[in-house]
């Protein structure tokens, strides 16, 4: 497969996303096709759970947290 932001801009619009300025998704990890379409969308940032910081959180309008991302950041601060 091919690297295709077409396809993930298409998925924030879908999600009522797209009035937004930055939107942070946050996932365990991400494919090398899913983090290659997400550096072509200007309002869109990729951060694993581990790599994800404050400033990132407090700079996103809106925050889509994937998967088990959330656990992951849950141990992180407990």
């Amino acid at each position: 497969d091919q690297p295709r932001s077409r396809g993930l801009g298409d998925v924030y619009k879908r999600q009522a996303l797209s009035t937004a300025r930055r939107i942070l998704i946050v996932a365990d990890q991400f494919d090398e096709n899913t983090y290659r379409a997400g550096r072509n969308v200007q309002s869109v940032l990729l951060m694993t759970a581990l790599e994800l910081n404050v400033e990132q959180l407090l700079h996103a309008d809106d925050v889509i947290v994937v998967g088990s991302a959330l656990e992951t950041l849950a141990q992180r601060t407990a």
